[in-house]
């Protein structure tokens, strides 16, 4: 019986968090850089830099929306999803 390995750091994507030039502490998530994001979760608004709102699923996810300007709907992402992309990476395999 094979065994897989779990949370390999190996097995990850290596990332480099590009910081915010006028926010320190804050990162652009690498899928949608509307969405500055720091190391303890706080997410800005990039055209406002206020803190967007943090909504909870009834799933017991945090999500984040963001407007897509163009045709007036949302996209929502999901805060464990955006931390872990932006500082830790996806598995390679």
């Amino acid at each position: 019986m094979k065994l897989s390995r779990i949370n390999d750091p190996s097995d990850l994507e290596i990332v480099n968090p590009v910081e915010v030039p006028d926010h320190p502490g804050y990162y652009y998530f690498p899928d949608d850089n509307r969405v500055m994001v720091s190391r303890d979760g706080q997410v800005l608004n990039r055209d406002t830099k206020l803190p967007r709102k943090l909504i909870p699923s009834k799933k017991g996810y945090t999500n984040v929306n963001v407007r897509n300007y163009g045709d007036d709907t949302f996209e929502y992402y999901h805060l464990h999803r955006i931390l872990a992309r932006t500082f830790i990476g996806r598995p390679t395999r």
